[in-house]
């Protein structure tokens, strides 16, 4: 995944991609303290709110890297559900047309 410096210049150059990045407890699936997890998501957070993008972050206690793969055993259903009515919700508000 990109890292906040990344996803920086790649906005700055006029990228406009909608970025979801499901995670457990740490933002980039690295096994990171959580004093730096908070320094990261604040670092996208400012990347992102300069540019003026949406977003939203969610992180799920209990779930770590790979929580959405059904097929591993990190997989975590609960969260992945809410994962994913988070998403659909996300890309209603933003991505829709409004049309049928």
């Amino acid at each position: 995944g990109m890292r906040p410096a990344e996803l920086a210049d790649a906005l700055a150059r006029g990228a406009s991609a909608v970025i979801i990045t499901p995670r457990g407890q740490n933002p980039t699936g690295a096994v990171l303290d959580e004093g730096r997890a908070r320094e990261l998501r604040a670092e996208l957070a400012r990347a992102l709110e300069e540019q003026g993008k949406k977003f939203e972050f969610h992180t799920y206690p209990g779930a770590g890297h790979s929580f959405f793969a059904a097929d591993r055993p990190a997989y975590r259903p609960e969260a992945a559900k809410e994962g994913w009515e988070e998403i659909w919700r996300f890309f209603g508000e933003y991505l829709s047309t409004g049309g049928a």
